[in-house]
């Protein structure tokens, strides 16, 4: 009974533990997502209204101009100039043109194509939705990662291999004790009780709660950065990464190339 009641214990602190840490994380994030305005301007019943962005259908005629983020894949049919910022879906880092007219066979590539999730950045044009939530272009990429199996991470595959070595030795130790005792006493209730004390003994009842007060420990330290932690797996594995490839040219850089060394003929110049 006292090993079952510390079990439960460890259990349900681990349990509050990682609670408390991802309700944190949604509330901060949540407050983000406050702070970017979710308003589309659109054309209903010939008068120019601000909905929500959640609000729009196809064939909502939209009122696009600087700094709007577009809420739909949308044709856009009348043009000011404008240019939008597609390097969240295509990874362009220069503001791509936006009209009436079009010559590329590609629906990407189309100049008179504006999609979900793009930033306009200049101008202003009227565009007729075609396309919205998990159909737009975004939606469909959204629906094929959502769809990825999850990989363990570096720390739940150690410790996968750590409990499965730890059960064999539990299982090997309490099937020879309870032999033993079965051979010494001849007492199958003081054998059975001995071997599943002997078992219960090789539990480690700390290691849960150890793990994830270590990564709490490691989640505090990241948001004193301002590094938002969704998931406690999450500061393990950023922990492992020995290569971080990235191609988000613009976002994570400044869209600059400058030459800091030059090396030539044997000679480095600064």
């Amino acid at each position: 009974i006292y090993m079952g009641a510390i079990l439960i214990v460890v259990a349900f602190i681990n349990a509050a533990v990682e609670w408390w840490q991802q309700r944190k994380s949604e509330n901060t994030l949540a407050a983000l997502l406050k702070m970017i305005p979710a308003k589309t301007h659109v054309i209903r019943d010939r008068k120019l209204e601000s909905i929500q962005s959640a609000d729009v259908v196809a064939g909502d005629v939209l009122f696009l101009r600087m700094g709007d983020k577009i809420p739909a894949d949308c044709y856009v049919f009348s043009s000011s100039d404008l240019k939008v910022d597609n390097s969240s879906l295509t990874g362009e880092s220069e503001p791509q043109e936006r009209g009436a007219g079009n010559s590329m066979r590609n629906p990407l590539e189309a100049t008179n194509l504006a999609f979900n999730g793009t930033l306009a950045v200049s101008g202003e044009a009227y565009a007729i939705v075609v396309r919205t939530g998990d159909n737009t272009v975004l939606g469909q990429i959204a629906g094929l990662t959502a769809g990825e199996e999850k990989a363990k991470s570096p720390l739940n595959h150690e410790i996968s291999i750590f409990v499965r070595i730890i059960a064999s030795v539990a299982i090997f130790t309490a099937a020879v004790f309870f032999i033993a005792g079965m051979a010494l006493y001849k007492d199958f209730p003081f054998a059975i009780n001995f071997a599943i004390g002997t078992f219960v003994a090789w539990v480690p009842e700390g290691l849960p709660a150890t793990v994830t007060m270590l990564l709490t420990i490691a989640a505090k330290r990241m948001a004193a950065e301002n590094v938002l932690v969704k998931d406690l797996q999450g500061v393990e594995t950023l922990g492992a990464i020995t290569l971080l490839a990235t191609d988000k040219t613009g976002t994570l850089t400044r869209n600059q190339m400058t030459v800091c060394n030059v090396w030539t003929n044997g000679i480095m110049y600064a």
